[in-house]
């Protein structure tokens, strides 16, 4: 959303692999959400593949806490084409599970 600045805490129009999300808010809790629901079933992962699956898990956490970090830090910094950015990667991470019954829905 280069160029049109929306306010942050404003829903806006995120389009995610060749989907749009609307009104999703820019927050902290709609990143958290999606956050906690990525990090849920990548726990689910290790331990169903433990200890096989380890080190898959540990850098599929860690790329998801960075993630929920940077968001995060994006929403508090007011830069809302950043925290798009970044949300539509965290989105991209939790629609392996997208037919899972607590997959986040916008808000």
């Amino acid at each position: 959303m280069r160029g049109a600045r929306a306010a942050v805490g404003r829903p806006s129009v995120i389009k995610l692999k060749d989907e749009v999300m609307t009104s999703t808010p820019m927050d902290l809790q709609t990143g958290l959400r999606l956050y906690q629901f990525v990090r849920d079933r990548i726990d689910d992962r290790r331990d169903e593949q433990h200890p096989h699956g380890h080190d898959a898990y540990v850098e599929a956490w860690r790329k998801a806490h960075d993630l929920d970090k940077e968001y995060s830090t994006a929403v508090y910094r007011g830069d809302q084409a950043e925290a798009e950015c970044i949300l539509r990667k965290l989105t991209n991470m939790a629609n392996e599970w997208r037919d899972h019954p607590d997959y986040p829905s916008p808000a």
